[in-house]
């Protein structure tokens, strides 16, 4: 089953071929995946479903991570308000496996699909970080001058760390 919306309405209990909650399935669907993208886990800049059409490969070519995805938008769908339980207890214990859920995925993608960044490459870009002739530079802009300039970072043989360069660098950045 390659169809997001398909096997969302399998976990739901809706047939395939039945297309009169699709809209319902869709919207809320995209209200999962919308939760999903802001706590970092799918492509960057989010996604969203129109109907049977988007597949679980181009949300993300990790057929693994996807099933743990699906499970998580098969409970976040019914409690969002198709079929919700009517039991309390039974809603708290769906609240608490999505809780859980989503803090697992957040964990597993620590990275936006599709970019293969890493955090330490998303801080590096904000910062402007890169290595040019085998040394690392930050670019920032000039306060004066308001231009763009890219400073070389020390190393520890120069007596100040990499590591005190950022934290400077980070701070003015702050300020």
């Amino acid at each position: 089953m390659n169809s997001i919306l398909t096997s969302v309405k399998k976990l739901l209990g809706i047939a395939e071929e039945c297309t009169d909650f699709d809209a319902d399935v869709v919207m809320y669907v995209n209200s999962a995946l919308f939760v999903l993208s802001q706590i970092g886990v799918g492509p960057v800049g989010g996604f969203t479903i129109t109907g049977s059409e988007e597949t679980w490969e181009q949300f993300s070519p990790d057929k693994l991570k996807n099933e743990a995805v699906k499970a998580y938008l098969g409970v976040k769908v019914r409690l969002l308000g198709f079929d919700p339980p009517q039991s309390s207890s039974t809603m708290e214990a769906m609240k608490n496996t999505v809780a859980e859920m989503e803090w697992r995925l957040r964990e597993e993608f620590d990275e936006p699909l599709g970019t293969g960044a890493t955090a330490a490459d998303h801080i590096k870009d904000a910062i402007g970080l890169h290595v040019e002739n085998g040394r690392m530079q930050v670019e920032h802009t000039d306060e004066v001058t308001g231009e763009t300039v890219s400073d070389v970072l020390a190393t520890e043989k120069t007596g100040k760390g990499i590591s005190e360069q950022l934290g400077n660098i980070l701070e003015k950045l702050n300020s």
